[in-house]
């Protein structure tokens, strides 16, 4: 998904059923290194997810991408 108007106050939906239950520092911004816990990662535009983190075999799949300039915390997203 392209997040062309993306507004410094509004919410990226995740839907459980397919992001699974995110405990602990799963969210990591743009230019920090993933950590254990990271399952959404935040590369200049692009958000990655990764189901089972960095250190394990499955590679992260490309969300989404958001407009440039956009600085996205772990507050930015809301678990449905």
């Amino acid at each position: 998904d392209d997040l062309t108007d993306l507004a410094a106050d509004d919410r990226i939906l995740l839907a459980r059923v397919h992001v699974g239950s995110l405990t602990g520092a799963w969210f990591t911004p743009d230019g920090a290194t993933p950590g254990p816990e990271t399952r959404i990662h935040q590369d200049g535009r692009s958000l990655w997810f990764d189901a089972d983190g960095p250190a394990a075999p499955l590679s992260p799949v490309l969300m989404a991408t958001v407009p440039a300039g956009t600085h996205l915390t772990q507050a930015s997203f809301d678990l449905v």
